[in-house]
């Protein structure tokens, strides 16, 4: 005889990290997956965009992603994918827009100020700028180029030593692969600028209300003899970046918690990082992507980090002499469902069968089936989104031969929520099914 089986989806806590830099993930756990979007070509360059969506850039295999092109070649083109409930993307579709706006790489999107922030490539000048867009009236504004302070080709007014410096640090250098900080005010980017660690560095630039200040060099924490590339900035807390300079393959991902003082970075691990190159992770709510070469026979990739079922391990069998469970103990919490879904997921259909082991050491009691929902969507439509999902498990009981007057349906909708937050996790723990034994006094 076995105790109640607890069943348990583990939401993706990737975001801890924010609170610890190297929090571990296994492969019991969470798994990467390749979005549905991608092709036989490279997939790159991903970024946040308007309506809850990202994009991305598709090249022919012929392109190397990590030298710099010029995404007006007709071998690049920008696709915009929509984000489904689990994570993964589609409905992929050309987004002639930020080809016409001449995107070429990662880009920053401000959905606050609806802002763009992108590089792009100046022909003349074989390097690739920082420009800036404004969405209005459904189209974006003619790209600018953006004021920072001792880099913007305006030299008129400035003094010989700023002409100088101007000098020093643009002749030569392209930003790009913008990402936002601090509410829009930081920009962090990638540059060759001299004066930094190695081939290329995470910089970054604070708004100064009708310029930028001058670039600053994050640090030796982050940037090395190699190259770092690919910023991305989650919550003001950790930076995410792809360096080359030591790991597991040729570009790996690292993290650096960028509000502690030092700065501490370190190396994401084996779970994200494999001998090939890894890059250009992003977060959209609760989901991350990132770019890999891991795939045989394919150009890069983008994958996401998908949640397996965690089943806490089942008591070992009382033996036969020892008295069996209390009717107290009689509990079995599942969550079986996805979001605005009431069917029970193939891989749990099994666990009913612990359950209707349990039920028959109680031959003469009755069980509640009680259906819950998380909080997103009216009270009407819950009650009646929960009353499907137990009635999903009542069948499912009844098929295995549970008499159905031994069985009590109960809807708390969204009233009785087992973890009273708003998060992604929480919610996944709501979206529920409990089996109790029936109290008929209550």
């Amino acid at each position: 005889m076995k105790r109640s089986t607890c069943l348990v989806i583990m939401a993706l806590l990737f975001g801890s990290i924010h609170a610890t830099i190297g929090k571990k993930f296994d492969s019991d756990t969470y798994e990467v997956v390749p979005v549905a979007v991608n092709t036989n070509a490279y997939q790159f360059g991903i970024s946040n965009y308007r309506n809850n969506t990202v994009a991305y850039f598709v090249s022919s295999p012929s392109v190397v992603v990590f030298n710099d092109k010029d995404t007006s070649q007709d071998t690049i083109l920008i696709y915009q994918a929509s984000i489904d409930e689990s994570g993964n993307l589609f409905n992929a579709v050309v987004c002639q827009e930020l080809m016409d706006l001449g995107v070429s790489s990662s880009f920053a999107y401000d959905k606050k100020n609806e802002k763009l922030y992108f590089a792009k490539y100046i022909k003349q000048d074989r390097v690739y700028q920082l420009f800036e867009s404004t969405y209005s009236e459904g189209k974006w504004s003619e790209g600018q180029l953006i004021k920072i302070k001792g880099l913007t080709p305006m030299r008129k007014g400035m003094s010989a030593i700023e002409n100088a410096n101007w000098d020093y640090l643009l002749r030569g250098a392209s930003l790009s692969q913008p990402t936002l900080a601090k509410d829009g005010t930081r920009i962090y980017f990638t540059s060759n600028l001299k004066g930094g660690e190695g081939k290329t560095d995470i910089w970054y630039i604070d708004n100064e209300g009708d310029e930028w200040g001058s670039p600053v060099n994050a640090g030796k924490a982050i940037n090395t003899a190699g190259s770092e590339q690919y910023p991305f900035v989650s919550g003001d807390t950790v930076l995410y970046y792809a360096s080359n300079f030591s790991g597991e393959g040729q570009y790996d991902l690292f993290a650096a918690r960028i509000s502690s003082d030092p700065v501490v970075s370190e190396n994401l691990g084996t779970f994200f990082n494999t001998s090939n190159n890894e890059y250009n992770l992003i977060a959209n709510g609760n989901n991350f992507y990132f770019v890999s070469g891991r795939t045989p026979n394919s150009g890069d990739d983008i994958f996401y980090i998908k949640e397996r079922l965690v089943i806490i391990p089942e008591i070992p069998a009382i033996a036969e002499s020892q008295p069996i469970v209390d009717k107290s103990e009689f509990h079995h919490v599942l969550f079986l469902f996805d979001f605005d879904r009431y069917e029970v997921r193939p891989e749990f259909v099994a666990q009913i069968d612990q359950i209707v082991e349990d039920m028959n050491q109680f031959p003469d009691q009755k069980f509640e089936i009680n259906g819950h929902a998380d909080k997103r969507g009216s009270d009407e439509y819950n009650d009646r989104l929960s009353m499907r999902r137990a009635k999903a498990v009542f069948d499912l009981l009844v098929k295995r031969g549970i008499a159905k007057d031994r069985l009590v349906v109960v809807a708390h909708g969204s009233r009785m929520p087992a973890v009273d937050e708003e998060t992604e996790e929480a919610f996944a723990q709501n979206r529920r099914v409990e089996i109790n034994i029936y109290n008929e006094n209550k």
